[in-house]
């Protein structure tokens, strides 16, 4: 350890500052998504999607083939899937019986993908047929971090075995089943005649590209997002049912501006600047990828004064920079007002919030993910009274100084959590 800067393997360099996290994180194709993402086990047919994709000029032929899939006819598919899963949502917890945010949002979030990227839900939030992936994703997001701690032990073994049947057998199994699942979703949604995010893709192809290659963009879709969208939901609501004056404060936003019907995927929602700042404060305190993405030089580099040869693996970890005290004052405080940008400044908070990334490798769909929180969350607050029934978990939760706690998480490349847990009554006038 020296100062800011981390040696956390013979041939790795973690920084925690912002100006690292500038450099790194940028637009500059020198850098590019280290090794250790080639041997993963998401690889569908050993074709990689953008995610495992490490070549930057293959890499921007896969951000073509992703662009149909955030344009605006996209958007308004997704915006009508959110708004039909948000219904089935409320309509899920308004009997009062408290509500697991971890399960519950995930089951939501994958409903909410399935509908929007194949033209037919999973159907998770009401039938128990499917919800078997979300433990499934969890697994998967484990073997990624075994891969990315040694990636060259899996990419030895992997020129004489396949790896995934011997090292992993549940989830090779769970793989095949979850392809065969994306599948049947499709047929459904072409029989149904519902517009999908794979068919716009999929008219929109460009030159050179196989299908295959988009069926495995597509699937990645539905890897990253639910375990994004049901941890920054169940944080939001962990922290604001902690605090009465912030809880209080966004009842007044979302009442006032919905004054007589509930809250839609509109300008008026877009305009909700304190929900969002909460979303976002959310998603600094509990990132819903804590850990580090690594990244490589095809040249020597040199970061915050020290210098890294060419093909050293470095990156930051996010969720050391959302606690950094040099960037964010009073790191462990639940404070949604740091992110809202004051007209004429120049300098917040938020360039240090990084949960999507930045750069040429930044999570391409978060529009997308800030539909699918925000509008679920602005309905709870809308329609109900929160009354958090349980709120740890047997996961180790910290408690700062003050009292107020910490949202508990473990880190297995996306995050594992439990709770909190939430019972929803009708709302009081």
């Amino acid at each position: 350890m020296l100062g800011s800067v981390y040696r956390s393997g013979p041939n790795r360099v973690v920084f925690q500052t912002l100006t690292a996290t500038h450099v790194i994180y940028s637009n500059d194709r020198t850098i590019r998504k280290s090794d250790g993402y080639t041997s993963h086990p998401w690889t569908r047919a050993k074709i990689p999607s953008l995610f495992n994709c490490v070549d930057n000029a293959h890499a921007a032929l896969k951000k073509k083939t992703l662009r149909p899939a955030i344009a605006q006819p996209a958007l308004l598919l997704h915006n009508s899937s959110v708004e039909d899963n948000v219904e089935l949502l409320v309509n899920l917890v308004k009997d009062g019986q408290p509500q697991d945010l971890s399960k519950t949002g995930f089951y939501y979030a994958l409903d909410v993908i399935s509908q929007s990227v194949f033209g037919d839900s999973f159907k998770c939030m009401y039938e128990a047929t499917n919800r078997w992936m979300a433990e499934s994703l969890e697994r998967g997001n484990r073997f990624m971090y075994l891969h990315l701690a040694w990636p060259s032990l899996f990419q030895i073994l992997g020129l004489f075995v396949d790896v995934e049947p011997l090292a992993y057998p549940q989830y090779h199994q769970e793989s095949k089943m979850f392809l065969d699942l994306c599948k049947k979703s499709r047929e459904r949604g072409i029989l149904r005649e519902q517009g999908s995010i794979f068919n716009l893709m999929k008219n929109d192809l460009p030159k050179g590209v196989s299908d295959e290659e988009l069926e495995s963009d597509a699937y990645s879709f539905m890897r990253g997002g639910g375990d994004m969208v049901a941890v920054t939901i169940a944080a939001t609501l962990f922290y604001i049912t902690q605090n009465r004056d912030i809880l209080e404060k966004l009842k007044h936003e979302i009442r006032t501006k919905f004054d007589r019907s509930p809250p839609r995927l509109d300008q008026t929602l877009e305009s909700c600047r304190y929900l969002r700042a909460c979303v976002d404060e959310a998603l600094r305190m509990a990132p819903p990828g804590p850990g580090v993405f690594w990244r490589q030089s095809s040249s020597d580099l040199v970061i915050d004064g020290v210098h890294l040869p060419a093909g050293t693996e470095f990156g930051v970890s996010i969720y050391t920079v959302h606690y950094n005290g040099d960037i964010f004052h009073d790191p462990k405080a639940y404070s949604p007002e740091r992110m809202i940008v004051k007209e004429g400044e120049t300098w917040t908070d938020r360039a240090g919030l990084i949960p999507f990334l930045r750069g040429f490798r930044a999570c391409p769909a978060q529009k997308l993910a800030y539909a699918t929180i925000l509008l679920p969350i602005a309905r709870f607050i809308w329609e109900f009274e929160l009354q958090i029934v349980q709120p740890g978990s047997v996961l180790e939760e910290e408690t700062t100084t003050d009292g107020t706690r910490l949202f508990p998480q473990v880190d297995v490349f996306g995050s594992r959590i439990e709770g909190p847990v939430i019972s929803f009554r009708p709302r009081v006038e």
